[in-house]
C-alpha cells in the first residue's frame, strides 16, 4: 500500500510542470491527468490553481532551505561554497533539468504574485538567514552592514545571472555569476 495521497502525487506533478513549463502555461486538466488523480480530488486538496499556486511555492521553499542548509554545512568556506553552488547550477543548465529560481520565475509569470507577494518575501528572508549564517561561520569579524550588503549582492547577482540566462540560453551567464560571487569575498 502507497503512502503517497493524492494531495502528495498532485502536489509533485505540479511542482515539476510548474517549474519546467511555467505556471501559466500549466493547466489543471494536465495535472491532474499527469498526477492520475480525479478532478474530484484535485478540487478536494486545492480548491483552485492558486491555493496549489502556494502549496507549490512553500513547498519549493522547504526544498531551497533544505538545500542550501546542505551546501551551507558542506562547505567551510565562501569561494568553496560559491564554486559547489554555480558547478550544480551549471550541470543543471547543461543537462536541461535547471530553469532558473521557481521563486522568481513565479513572480514573473503569475498573476498570483502580488496576492503571495508575502509568501515569496518570507522566503527570500529565510534563504537570507541561511546566507547569513553560513557568512557568519566564514567570516565571524564581520559587520552587521556588510553581511546585509554582501547577501543582498549575492541574492541581486544570483536572480540576474539567472534571468540573462533565461533570456539568452547562455550558459557563460552562469560563468560569469560565478566570477562575480567569488568577487565578494565577504572575508
Amino acid at each position: 500500500m502507497s503512502s503517497i495521497t493524492p494531495a502528495d502525487r498532485i502536489l509533485k506533478r505540479a511542482r515539476k510542470l510548474f517549474y519546467e513549463q511555467g505556471y501559466s502555461t500549466t493547466g489543471i486538466d494536465q495535472i491532474i491527468a499527469e498526477s492520475g488523480t480525479s478532478k474530484k480530488s484535485f478540487y478536494r486538496y486545492y480548491p483552485s490553481k492558486s491555493d496549489l499556486a502556494r502549496a507549490y511555492l512553500k513547498s519549493e521553499r522547504e526544498a531551497l532551505l533544505g538545500y542550501f542548509e546542505e551546501l551551507t554545512t558542506r562547505q567551510q568556506t565562501y569561494s568553496g561554497f560559491v564554486r559547489a553552488w554555480c558547478k550544480i547550477l551549471r550541470t543543471r543548465a547543461h543537462n536541461g533539468t535547471f530553469f532558473g529560481c521557481p521563486f522568481g520565475n513565479y513572480a514573473s509569470q503569475s498573476p498570483d504574485s502580488v496576492r503571495d507577494r508575502k509568501l515569496l518575501v518570507e522566503t527570500m528572508e529565510a534563504w537570507r538567514e541561511t546566507l547569513e549564517k553560513f557568512l557568519k561561520r566564514c567570516a565571524p569579524s564581520i559587520s552587521r552592514a556588510q553581511l546585509t550588503q554582501t547577501v543582498n549582492r549575492i541574492l541581486i547577482l544570483y536572480q540576474g545571472g539567472l534571468q540573462m540566462w533565461n533570456i539568452t540560453g547562455d550558459e557563460t551567464y552562469l560563468k560569469h555569476l560565478e566570477h562575480e560571487l567569488l568577487l565578494l569575498q565577504p572575508l
